[in-house]
């Protein structure tokens, strides 16, 4: 799930990391069913890299969701399956 407008934006993508530790990501929501909620916790930080508002074109989000992944390189060496 993305922070786009169809998706609630920013606040409701965080409101789900705080919630549960995982935000629907597939990758975490198996680390939170092995390790608990707690590891989480005390292993993870979360960080913005861009926020954009509900005006902006969902597809652009998307797009720039992308882009991150792979200059990061999350889905080879992170927990970004999609």
């Amino acid at each position: 799930m993305s922070a786009t407008s169809e998706n609630g934006m920013l606040l409701s993508r965080w409101t789900s990391y705080v919630n549960t530790g995982h935000g629907g990501n597939i990758e975490l929501i198996d680390l939170v069913k092995q390790n608990g909620f707690d590891y989480i916790k005390e292993n993870f930080q979360y960080a913005i890299l861009e926020n954009y508002n509900a005006r902006v074109n969902d597809e652009i989000i998307l797009q720039r969701e992308n882009w991150w992944k792979n200059v990061l390189a999350s889905r080879k060496f992170g927990y970004n399956a999609n």
